[in-house]
């Protein structure tokens, strides 16, 4: 029945193709909207952190979360606020959806 087939093998084969090809469609579908993966994945952050925050969150380094959140600013993905407890942060989180 199984003559040569090692099913635990294929299967693994079979989760990587799909996970890859999944991935290759996530990152084309966002690259047509001008924006990378790591900056889609802000969008879906439904707490308010702030730059470190959000670099833990994304696994970044903190530097390069400030420009991500401005180019998810400027595209209106997201929105800031400064931080009530330190006004020196600014928090970010999910940007309502543009009036039509």
């Amino acid at each position: 029945m199984s003559e040569g087939i090692n099913f635990h093998r294929n299967a693994s084969f079979l989760l990587a193709t799909i996970g890859r090809r999944a991935e290759h469609q996530w990152t084309q579908s966002l690259r047509s909207e001008g924006i990378t993966t790591s900056t889609a994945v802000v969008v879906f952050v439904k707490s308010e952190p702030n730059q470190r925050g959000l670099a833990k969150w994304l696994g970044i380094d903190s530097r390069n979360a400030g420009a991500i959140a401005r180019q998810l600013l400027d595209r209106g993905r997201i929105q800031t606020r400064p931080d009530a407890t330190d006004s020196r942060r600014m928090l970010h989180s999910h940007a309502p959806p543009a009036a039509a």
